[in-house]
């Protein structure tokens, strides 16, 4: 029993240093523009200009608050062909309350995608190489989720542009399949 822990957490570090090569020529993005949105409307007007910026490592907070995030990024041209993703965490998702930050990632100025905790990766159309890429986020802070109501704080720990090494992130997904199977076979 002792031999097989061993074995599944050799394996569990194995994966997590896989999990860093399924990304490749990360472009680290370091700010974004920012504008506070004091409109709670469900399909806000998009801002035309910002008056401010967030880096890679700060906070944001509030409570009930909108922000606005944007940043023009050059995709290489070199990755024409190859799955074109975004990956962000910007915080902390509440647990199906409305506690912690939600977030709307527009493309083209319309909706496209939801970025929260579970949901940190953006893929790209794939004509989307060698192009000058929009990124606009409309961020909110959440509430409390119930109780005193109080300030939420969340930090942008992640932002970056990247291609998808398939392959990789294939084995990947396979070897967590393997890995939860043998954890399963384990209790028994």
């Amino acid at each position: 029993m002792k031999d097989m822990f061993y074995t599944i957490d050799k394996l569990r570090n194995r994966i997590h240093e896989l999990d860093n090569f399924r990304y490749r020529d990360v472009i680290e993005l370091e700010y974004f523009n920012t504008k506070l949105n004091e409109d709670k409307d469900i399909a806000p007007t998009i801002p035309q200009d910002f008056d401010g910026t967030i880096k890679l490592g700060e906070t944001w907070k509030g409570r009930d608050l909108y922000l606005w995030m944007q940043k023009v990024v050059k995709v290489p041209f070199s990755w024409q062909g190859k799955s074109v993703v975004g990956i962000f965490d910007f915080g902390e998702t509440g647990a199906g309350n409305n506690s912690g930050f939600e977030s709307l990632f527009y493309l083209n100025n319309k909706p496209y995608q939801g970025v929260d905790s579970n949901h940190k990766e953006v893929f790209f159309p794939e004509n989307i190489a060698g192009t000058d890429l929009e990124l606009l986020f409309r961020l909110w802070t959440g509430l409390e989720g119930g109780g005193i109501p109080r300030e939420q704080e969340h930090r942008i720990n992640r932002a970056q542009l990247a291609w998808l090494d398939e392959k990789v992130d294939d084995l990947f997904y396979n070897a967590m399949v393997i890995l939860e199977t043998i954890q399963e076979l384990d209790k028994y």
